[in-house]
């Protein structure tokens, strides 16, 4: 807004940073916002100064700028004038320095900156405080002390004029303003004025001051106040001057500022703080002279309200003066010239208004008020103010003597003033006494009436100094003449003048007038006191003057001891007199002139009283009745009367003084008082009500009060029965009409009316709390409900029969007290009950719509609660409890009760309702025990108690939701009806009380949560968990879980579609809907037929909100209530019915029918959810098998609380147990049989539910707790001595029902059990002795749970028992061996194995399909036992293996099933060989007998899926047989196999079978081998060593078959030999795997297994020992030639007869140098010492038949291939280079043994050559040598072959052997240097000259390789590779080129030097 923000950005950036803010910066305020908040003080000045330059600046610069400037003005306005709050003066004084910025109306608002610098004024001011006596030394600590605080305060008041000038500044806030400045200003005038010296007038003082007047001239300049006008800012203000400006107005507003704060305010709040105030108290003083010297023209009202306020004003002036300065007596001089002036003031006017006959009546008591006022402040300081009092003194005597009355009785008449304080009464009073020592004034006449007051402040008054004061006057009046006069002493000018003064009433307050008359024609003493009597008393008082004045309490007590006549002999009618007078004196006394007048009425005596006005009180009641009738909202009650009234209220018969006689004048005085005074009172009350009498006024309603007490306290007395039960009657007279006359009036007075008049409720309320005080007793009422007009029939309908029926039922409910009777009246109130509702009923119908009648007053209700307080109070009382005759009354009472119910029907009320269950209950504690019956226990169980029932009845006809207080109620009532009746028999052992118990508890619970009575809104899990506690937890949290669900589901489908219309609206209204609410959304959505989430949570948070000890007592019960429920879905149950389970009926029939099929699966489901949260997440309790548990009695769903509080394992164990079978009872009953209406989705994820809890619970008892988990197992499955007896009628008496629970129980007990024995054996397992202690313990249930299951499913016809049955069964023994076995092998062996043999027996006699899954169940238990009883199963060895060995060689199976093995035939034999290997694990050194059969199964078994199982079963049998055992048994198979391969016919399947065979035994052989010791391996040497070379020989014999059978040489290698199946021989037993390597037979396999079995026999031999095995192996691979293929390298041409020779010899040097190759690889050593001597010349040989052989078929194929090209030629089209050399590669379809042996022996060489190479470093040996000379022209020979080959990188061949020979000629190299590096590179590059690019290319690769690989160590050789590589960079062929570059690339790096110049020509 064109604000340039760069002078903020530098006040606010370092000087090395200044910037200068680009136009684009200009809308950001943050600079300008920093600047102004900065830290630094200087910083935010310099910012107020620069924003105040903008504001002036853009203020002229024209209209247009400005407006455009509006918002930055309002910014920097805004801030500036919040600087006003800055803590620094510096910063604040910039702001106030600005003019046009305070008086320009648009920079900031007028009230905002009048609000800122009246904050800013305040907390300025609020620094300095107050400090000095005299106002010189408050003005000048308040604006003169602090100078740069001055200065502050002038710039802010002149700021003020500035705005207070502007246009826009309205009157209103001009007139705030200077009411907010009027204090400073006065100070600062008034202040200024008494420090100036009068010679000078502005000399000497600072200049912060002078400037500070200025300021303040400037603002009264500006003012419109009427004080400040004629004020310039030149004008020099003095007291006098500005005192000529005060107006009554201004005095009015000076009073103010001098009165000062409230005591609640803060002093801070008024400018100026006490110096404003003395200033003003100042400017006060001298303005009043004038103001009241001139009042003849001014009005009397205006001129009192001002005198009024003036003393107002001294008097709080003189009491903060008081409390600052203490109490010294001393006063500011500010203080006294305003009393002076005030004092003066009151004269003048007293004067005036004497002067004015006509207004004296008018300013009279403003004198009085301020004549008081104002002695208080003298009498305060009497010694500063003595001038002052005389003043005072001086007034009239008319006003003198009350002011001086008041002051000295310290009354207050206005709660604006102050009431006095004790010195300044002390002194009153003593004052008075100075005039009543002055006989001779005549305006000063004392008499008795000032005794009265005087005694008052002697018993009231706190003070001591107060006290003394009295006895002072007392003293003074003692010795005055009294004289006697027959006028009324009350009227006297004494007792005037105290009326005046507000201390005495009026006398027709006292008395009517009518009744003085007669007091003063009788000349009773009422109005008189013998002088005597009185100066009697007055001595008494003074001679305990020090008794007194230390204790006000002697007063009292004096004054009684006087009256009594124990203390100056007052006797006979003297003593009644004085009773009169000083009762009537207490009621002359002024109610708030003297509050503790109640101590001189205490000390009246109340017999005596009533005595003396015996004559009077009649009349007294009398004129009062008759005023009532005349105008009841006028009426007073005379005070003598309610005197009277309070008096006898406290008197009681101990309080009599005296003997015999006084007692009885007591009597006689209540007597009296009671029948003439009350009960005329009473009666007339009562009638007058009756009759219509609608209000009264307080004064009457307060005696009526008085009335009720007095005849409560009289009828305690010793009196006339009969007069006492009429008081009690006319009490209840008037209670009732009180309370009808209460109802009417409260409909036809309006409302104004109702707070202006007491009603007559109140009267009916003090007068039924008397009634019940008095305690009619049962016959005194039953007479009453007899005789009663208002308790017949018909006027139960009618306001008063609700009166005496309430009251009736008030008193009911007080009885404290047994009386007789009660049952009587009881029986009595029921009937009546029944005729009130009979009476209400014809009411409603007859009840117009406008009608106005209010239903709750009727007499039905309190009729109910009176019956329900009557049973109570029987029920409390222990002898009628239980008693017969009132059990006799129970069936009554309920009979009438449910009459009542039904003839009410929906019209039941709540209250109606709350009576009825109050009543049930207390006769149901009054119900005598029950006998079990005759007709058994499902009888018993339809039989309700009549306590219950009728409260049943009760809920069910009430048709509207329970209000809080009914439902608090029925809970406190809840246990009351569930638990009683309780049963005869002091034993119980069929449960029976518990069945009867929980299904009332039950029905009670349903009936109140129902629909009706809970509607849906308020179905909140607190509410059902309210009911659960006051019911029991124990007894009812889980039907409160289930009821919750119940309610719930209600709406199950409705809020399901609420939800889809909710998100389908929302996925229509918003097309971006944000991802989380949907997902919101979906939480919120429950399943179709299920609870939402939020509603199980509710549930959950419902069992987990009760202590410990109720959880798992209701989880068990809960579980017990779900199978009654699921038997209800069943249909093996009649339908509606509630079924027995467990000998109980845990779900009321009415909740079945109720919930439907649908619901009823949903809650089941809930409860499941909930009961499964609780288990996973809080767990079980950890003594759980520590814990008894009593299997053969039924667990009782009533149980007491546990003894220690904390949920332990007892309390826990038997409902787990229950759990358990409850579970598998709720998964059967919802399966197959259930209604077809819930079928489905629902009900199937319902019956998942029930496992997964089932699955859960068993699984955590069985890892923890296993004991407790056979428990339940044996429980659910009823094994005999182990399960409670069930009965006949009981669902789980079924034989269907039973054996499929105990199916689904020995299903999740093996699940479990499973997972303990996982658990346990895993690597993190502690089991120890502590499990073995366990074991023990469930050997028991372990062994009777064998017997059950075998004896009921395993034994006897099969037929019969299903075959899942037998799997589980099996399976569930399975788990009991693997958990038992090891501590009690007895069971299994004896027991179990057997019978599981039994079943596999009969398994293999039929066809194994149809038994194959009981058999893999057999072979698991088998394998478990054997597992767990290790070699004790010797003892069954000869019966187990026979069947397993049969079951795993089974050939029936056709393998078509793959690896899964899903066969049935498949799965038995896999189970069987499991079992044989853990046979094999465990008693492999006993399995001799078996061995044979064994090798034969693992060798002849094929099937891929098999393969890894045989194999694991062959590490397991040479692991575990001991290998003098094994071994012969292998070389025995191995020669039967060899047999088999000799006769086998040559086809290609038989060889590879027989391979097979002879693969898995070389491999059993390296197992063997590789675990033997070395002496072991020595002791057999011979034997094992021809065993090797039968296995050796079997790949040549095979090859030699399949070519003598008919098959091609060319096909040899890709069928039988399938070198691309053979893996690596690594040294390592590891590397055998069957599945890869001996599962498809191959003559390289063969050959690699057979190595490694050699490898591992001869890694445990030395040296001399292999030798001669190593010459046998090599004589056998010769053949009887010199040298191995001697006779097949010289041979003439290729194609010359003898395939079969060449391939076996081939064959068998290829088996060696396999053997060799792994010896190579596991012992590199053995190559140098062993190897290489006894092989060279066979490398050599095998290496130069292999290019013969090789180049001899690429002649024989390449003259085919030449005449083939020739005839394409003839065509005359010319041949291409790549065609011509087409026809040379001929060798990659002719591959046989040339190839082989050729990769095979370069091969060996590198493996052979290279450790040599790396171990001997640089130096040669005699070995190394010749194999050098013998191998180097052979391996560089094979080159030539390439020209035949195809390249490398398009044939694999080719590749292939390119890389083994760089590998052989490196290895080569490693060993050597000097000229055999030379020759070897001279013979390499030699090649390079050949024709065949090929063959180039080959020779310059292997040179590469060699550089690659040797680096330096070949640096001898340089000069002929390099002579070389300049000729090969000029070849024909790029890729030569490329490649010879590569190497000279690859020289350079080795060497760090270039060969370019080298390599010129």
């Amino acid at each position: 807004g064109g604000l340039s923000l760069e002078p903020f950005v530098k006040l606010i950036a370092p000087s090395c940073a200044m910037v200068t803010l680009s136009s684009e910066h200009g809308g950001d305020a943050m600079p300008v916002v920093q600047a102004f908040a900065h830290s630094s003080a200087k910083i935010r000045e310099e910012a107020v100064l620069e924003a105040l330059r903008h504001l002036t600046s853009s203020g002229t610069e024209g209209e247009a700028k400005m407006q455009s400037d509006h918002q930055s003005q309002h910014l920097l306005g805004s801030l500036v004038l919040q600087a006003t709050r800055d803590s620094s003066l510096q910063v604040v004084q910039q702001v106030l320095q600005s003019e046009h910025f305070w008086n320009k109306p648009g920079h900031v608002g007028v009230q905002a900156a009048v609000h800122a610098l009246d904050a800013l004024l305040v907390r300025l001011l609020s620094k300095t405080p107050c400090v000095g006596q005299c106002l010189r030394d408050l003005y000048l600590s308040v604006a003169v002390q602090d100078a740069q605080l001055s200065s502050t305060v002038s710039s802010a008041v002149r700021c003020l004029a500035w705005v207070y000038k502007r246009k826009d500044c309205t009157e209103e806030l001009q007139h705030r303003t200077d009411a907010f400045l009027m204090p400073l200003v006065v100070l600062c005038f008034v202040g200024s004025y008494v420090t100036l010296d009068k010679k000078s007038a502005k000399a000497g003082k600072p200049s912060h001051e002078v400037e500070l007047m200025a300021a303040v001239a400037h603002f009264s300049a500006e003012s419109h106040h009427r004080l400040f006008r004629k004020i310039t800012a030149d004008s020099v203000v003095g007291v006098d001057s500005l005192s000529k400006n005060v107006d009554f107005a201004s005095a009015t507003t000076l009073c103010e500022l001098v009165e000062g704060p409230r005591v609640h305010e803060q002093t801070s709040s008024v400018l100026g703080g006490a110096a404003a105030q003395a200033a003003s108290a100042v400017l006060l003083a001298a303005a009043l002279p004038r103001l009241f010297g001139s009042i003849g023209s001014t009005p009397w009202q205006t001129v009192g309200d001002l005198l009024s306020r003036c003393t107002k004003a001294c008097q709080r002036f003189a009491w903060q003066q008081a409390d600052e300065h203490n109490a010294s007596g001393r006063c500011s001089d500010s203080l006294k010239r305003f009393v002076q002036a005030t004092v003066t003031s009151v004269g003048v006017v007293d004067k005036g208004a004497e002067a004015d006959k006509k207004r004296k009546g008018q300013v009279d008591g403003v004198l009085v008020d301020a004549s008081g006022r104002l002695f208080v402040v003298i009498l305060d300081r009497p010694r500063s103010f003595e001038h002052e009092l005389r003043q005072v003194l001086g007034l009239r005597q008319s006003l003198l003597c009350p002011a001086l009355i008041r002051v000295a009785f310290g009354f207050n008449v206005s709660q604006e003033t102050l009431l006095p304080g004790s010195t300044a009464v002390a002194n009153a009073l003593l004052l008075l006494r100075s005039f009543v020592a002055r006989a001779d004034e005549k305006d000063w006449e004392f008499d008795a009436s000032l005794v009265l007051p005087l005694m008052c402040q002697l018993a009231c008054s706190t003070s001591k100094e107060v006290r003394a004061a009295s006895m002072e006057v007392c003293s003074a009046l003692l010795k005055q003449k009294w004289t006697t006069s027959k006028s009324s002493l009350w009227e006297s000018p004494c007792a005037k003048a105290l009326r005046t003064a507000g201390v005495f009433r009026e006398s027709h307050d006292v008395m009517p007038t009518q009744l003085w008359a007669k007091v003063q024609e009788q000349g009773l003493e009422i109005a008189q006191c013998s002088t005597a009597t009185m100066q009697g008393l007055l001595k008494q008082v003074v001679a305990r003057h020090s008794e007194i004045v230390q204790d006000r309490s002697a007063a009292a007590a004096l004054l009684s001891e006087f009256l009594c006549g124990t203390l100056g002999g007052l006797r006979g009618s003297t003593r009644t007199g004085a009773c009169s007078f000083w009762g009537t004196g207490c009621a002359m006394l002024a109610r708030d002139a003297f509050s503790g007048s109640s101590a001189l009425l205490s000390a009246i005596p109340p017999a005596f009283l009533v005595e003396s006005l015996q004559s009077l009180l009649p009349d007294l009641v009398t004129e009062l009745l008759k005023a009532l009738r005349e105008d009841n909202a006028l009426t007073t009650v005379p005070e003598i009367l309610r005197v009277v009234f309070a008096r006898m209220c406290e008197f009681k018969l101990e309080d009599v003084v005296g003997g015999e006689k006084e007692s009885s004048a007591a009597k006689e005085a209540v007597s009296f008082f009671l029948q003439q005074v009350l009960l005329t009172l009473c009666t007339g009350l009562a009638d007058m009500y009756e009759e219509g009498l609608q209000s009264i006024s307080q004064s009457v309603a307060d005696v009526a009060q008085l009335l009720c007490i007095c005849m409560s306290n009289a009828v305690q007395w010793p009196i006339d029965d009969e007069l006492k039960t009429e008081a009690g009657l006319a009490l209840f007279r008037l209670s009732v009409a009180a309370a009808s006359a209460s109802t009417q009036e409260a409909e036809e007075v309006s409302v104004d009316a109702q707070e202006a008049l007491v009603q007559p409720c109140s009267v009916a309320v003090h007068a039924g709390s008397v009634l019940l005080d008095i305690a009619l007793d049962s016959q005194t009422l039953s007479k009453l409900l007899k005789s009663s007009p208002s308790l017949k029939a018909k006027q139960l309908g009618s306001v008063r029969g609700y009166a005496a029926a309430s009251l009736l039922c008030r008193i009911i409910v007080g009885f404290t007290s047994p009386c007789p009777g009660r049952a009587d009246l009881l029986v009595a109130l029921g009937k009546l009950s029944c005729d009130a509702a009979a009476q209400l009923v014809k009411q409603n119908k007859a009840k117009t719509k406008d009608s106005t009648e209010h239903e709750e007053r009727v007499a039905l209700p309190q009729l109910l609660l009176a019956i329900a307080a009557l049973c109570e109070h029987l029920g409390s009382n222990t002898d009628a409890a239980g008693s017969s005759k009132t059990s006799g009354v129970i069936p009554i009472v309920c009979s009438s009760l449910r009459e009542v119910c039904s003839v009410l029907g929906k019209q039941t009320t709540g209250g109606m309702l709350a009576a009825v269950i109050r009543a049930c209950g207390a006769l149901s504690s009054l119900s005598l025990p029950i006998q079990a019956t005759g007709g058994g226990r499902l009888a018993m169980l339809k039989d309700t108690p009549a306590p219950l029932q009728t409260c049943l009845d009760g809920l069910l006809h009430f048709a509207a939701p329970l209000k809080a207080d009914v439902a608090i109620l029925l809970r406190q009532n809840f246990q009351r009806l569930w638990l009683q009746p309780a049963l005869s028999a002091s034993t119980d052992p069929d449960n029976l009380w518990d069945a009867l118990a929980q299904l009332r508890v039950r029905l009670l619970l349903y009936t109140a949560t129902s629909g009706t009575l809970v509607p849906s809104p308020e179905v909140e899990p607190s509410m059902f968990m309210t009911m659960a506690s006051s019911a029991g937890l124990q007894a009812s949290l889980d039907f409160a879980i289930l009821a919750f669900f119940a309610r719930r589901s209600e709406h199950m489908g409705e809020a399901v579609a609420v939800k889809k219309r909710s998100r389908k609206r929302q996925a229509s209204t918003l097309e971006s809907d944000d991802d989380n609410e949907d997902h919101e959304l979906d939480l919120d959505l429950p399943s179709p037929g299920a609870l939402a989430d939020s509603v199980v949570d509710d549930g959950f948070g419902m069992l987990l909100s009760a202590g410990a000890e109720y959880r798992y007592h209701c989880m068990g019960t809960l579980m017990q209530t779900l199978c009654c429920l699921a038997a209800g879905l069943s249909s093996k149950v009649t339908t509606g019915a509630s079924p027995c389970c467990w000998g109980l009926q845990l779900v009321p029939p009415a909740l079945l029918k109720d919930l439907g099929p649908d619901r009823n699966v949903a809650v089941i489901a809930a409860c499941l959810r909930v009961a499964s949260r609780f288990v996973s997440e809080h767990g079980l309790p950890e003594d759980l098998d520590d814990a008894a548990f009593d299997g053969q009695r039924w667990r009782p769903t009533l149980a007491a609380d546990t003894s220690d509080g904390q949920g332990g394992g007892s309390a826990a164990v038997a409902p787990i147990c229950y759990a358990i079978w409850a579970a598998c009872a709720v998964e059967v009953l919802l399966a197959e049989g259930s209604s077809s209406a819930v079928e489905g989705q629902p009900l199937q994820a319902c019956r998942v539910l029930a496992v997964e809890f089932r699955t859960l619970l068993m699984r955590s008892l069985a890892v923890n707790h296993p004991l407790t988990l056979l428990r339940a197992t044996c429980l659910a499955l009823q094994v005999p001595g182990q399960h409670p007896p069930i009965a006949d009628d009981d669902l789980f008496s079924g034989r269907d029902v039973r054996s499929t629970i105990a199916i689904n129980v020995m299903s999740g007990a093996c699940d479990a059990l499973q997972d303990r024995t996982d658990l346990h054996s895993g690597p993190k397992s502690d089991a120890g002795e502590e499990d073995d202690d366990v074991m023990k313990r469930c050997a028991p249930l372990c062994s009777v749970a064998m017997k059950h299951v075998i004896k009921s499913f395993l034994s006897g016809s099969k037929s019969s028992i299903g075959e899942d049955a037998q799997v589980v069964s099996v399976k569930f023994l399975e788990s009991l061996c693997s958990f038992s076995a090891k501590a009690t092998p007895k069971p299994i062996l004896k027991i179990c194995i057997p019978a599981v043999l039994s079943c596999v027996e009969e398994g293999l006699s039929g066809p194994t399909k149809n038994k194959s899954p009981v058999l893999v169940a057999c072979c698991a238990c088998l394998q478990t036992a054997i597992e767990q009883l290790g070699r004790g199963i010797m003892e069954r060895l000869n019966d187990i293996a026979p069947p397993l060995l049969q079951m795993a060689s089974s050939r029936e199976s056709k393998g078509k099933k793959g690896p899964a093995a899903e066969d049935a035939k498949d799965l038995v034999k896999a189970r069987a060989l499991q079992v044989i290997q853990t046979l094999v694990k465990n008693v492999g050194a006993f399995l001799s007998p078996f061995l044979k059969d064994i090798l034969q199964l693992l060798t002849t078994q094929l099937l891929p899926w098999e393969t890894p199982m045989l194999e694991d079963l062959g590490r397991d049998l040479v692991a575990c047989v001991p290998a003098r055992l094994l071994l012969p048994a292998v070389q025995s198979a191995v020669v039967a196999a060899e047999q088999d391969l000799s006769s086998a016919a040559g086809g290609e399947s038989e060889l590879a079978v027989c391979l097979v065979r002879m693969q898995r035994l070389a491999s059993l052989k390296a197992w063997i081998f590789a675990q033997a010791t070395p002496d072991f391996v020595s002791s057999g040497l011979e034997v094992s060593a021809n065993a090797l070379l039968r296995l050796l020989s079997a790949g040549p014999k095979a090859a030699v078959q399949f070519l003598q059978s008919g098959g091609e040489v060319d096909h040899l290698t890709s069928k039988l030999l399938k070198p691309e199946q053979s893996g690596k021989i690594v040294g390592s037993i590891a590397a055998v795997n069957w599945p890869e390597r001996c599962s498809v037979g191959t003559v390289f396999q063969m050959h690699a297994l057979s190595a490694e079995a050699f490898t591992q026999f001869a890694l445990r031999l030395d040296l001399e020992q292999i030798r001669p095995c190593m010459r046998q192996l090599l004589d056998w691979a010769r053949d009887g030639q010199a040298v191995a293929l001697a006779k097949q390298g010289s041979k003439k041409g290729a194609s010359e007869d003898g395939s079969a020779t060449d391939t076996d010899v081939a064959c068998r040097f290829l088996a060696v140098l396999s053997v060799m190759r792994a010896l190579a690889s596991a012992a590199p050593g053995i190559s140098e010492e062993l190897l290489l001597p006894l092989s060279i010349k066979d490398l050599s040989s095998s290496l130069t038949a292999a290019r013969r052989y090789a180049m001899k078929l690429a002649v024989h194929h390449r003259s085919a291939g030449r005449k083939r090209r020739k005839g394409l030629a003839a065509g005359g089209e010319p041949v291409s280079l790549a065609g011509s050399r087409a026809g040379q590669e001929v060798l990659q379809d002719h591959q046989w043994w040339w190839l082989e042996v050729s990769l095979a022996t370069l091969s060996f060489l590198a493996a052979a050559l290279r450790p040599l190479g790396g171990t001997s470093g640089s130096s040669e040996s005699r070995i190394v040598d010749e194999t050098f000379e013998a191998l180097l022209e052979p391996c560089i020979d094979l080159i030539d072959i390439f020209e035949f080959l195809p390249p490398s990188d398009q044939h694999p061949a080719s590749r292939l052997l390119g890389e083994v020979l760089q590998s052989a000629i490196v290895s080569l190299a490693a060993p050597v240097d000097g000229p055999k590096i030379k020759q070897l590179f001279t013979n390499v590059l030699g090649k390079t000259r050949a024709d065949d690019v090929e063959v180039r290319l080959c020779a310059v690769r292997c040179c590469h390789r060699v550089w690659s690989e040797l680096g330096v160590q070949v640096v001898s050789g340089l000069s002929e590779v390099v002579m070389f590589a300049s000729e090969l960079l000029e070849d024909e062929d790029s890729r030569v080129e490329d490649a010879v570059r590569a190497l000279i690339k690859t020289m350079e790096d080795c060497t760090g030097e270039s060969l370019q110049e080298a390599l010129k020509p």
